[in-house]
């Protein structure tokens, strides 16, 4: 998907319309933004993803997991640890369904994006011990090719839609009828959670 293709508000619309915050399932989001650093930051994603999850799910804060946040200073600093704590969080019982929604990870840092690139893979390997089925994520970017090659080693077709603008004609189609496309593929999105 390129600039201007209607990302983040298909990412709005599924947060606020088609995937809210249920009592199975909590809907986590972050939106990169190219403008401010804390909002190009991998780690301050993670961390607005676990406080919106805590705060839905506040059983999931159990003492061991309380314990990761004292006496670490650092700790909302480090990708890998938060990530291992929403991991570990979400592998509980009462977690219930996850849905993260990224927006514009193409506005982060290069060292961010391989990294989450590689904790996704590493979540949805076939072969992979942090494999939870209760997790799923929705990310949108452009140019989404670079995405899509780093995601080949799951070893299945990463599902995706591509606005591809091939010529102004296409361009002022997309654009006249952006309401009618994105609830159509924020339905075709929603049904693919559910």
């Amino acid at each position: 998907m390129y600039p201007g293709c209607g990302k983040s508000a298909l990412a709005r619309y599924l947060v606020d319309q088609l995937l809210p915050t249920t009592e199975a399932g909590t809907t986590c989001y972050f939106f990169f933004k190219s403008g401010s650093e804390s909002y190009r930051s991998l780690s301050s994603a993670m961390c607005s993803i676990l406080r919106q999850l805590f705060e839905h799910r506040p059983a999931l804060l159990s003492s061991k997991m309380l314990a990761h946040f004292k006496g670490r200073s650092t700790l909302t600093g480090s990708f890998s640890s938060l990530w291992r704590l929403f991991i570990n969080a979400a592998r509980q019982a009462n977690s219930g369904d996850i849905i993260c929604i990224i927006d514009g990870l193409d506005e982060c840092s290069k060292d961010d994006k391989k990294k989450m690139l590689a904790a996704l893979n590493l979540l949805y390997h076939s072969d992979s011990n942090l494999k939870t089925p209760n997790i799923r994520f929705l990310l949108t970017s452009s140019p989404f090719g670079y995405f899509k090659r780093h995601f080949q080693s799951v070893g299945k077709e990463v599902p995706h839609i591509d606005l591809v603008v091939g010529n102004q004609a296409t361009t002022d189609q997309i654009f006249k009828h952006m309401h009618i496309v994105t609830g159509d593929m924020a339905e075709s999105i929603r049904r693919a959670f559910y």
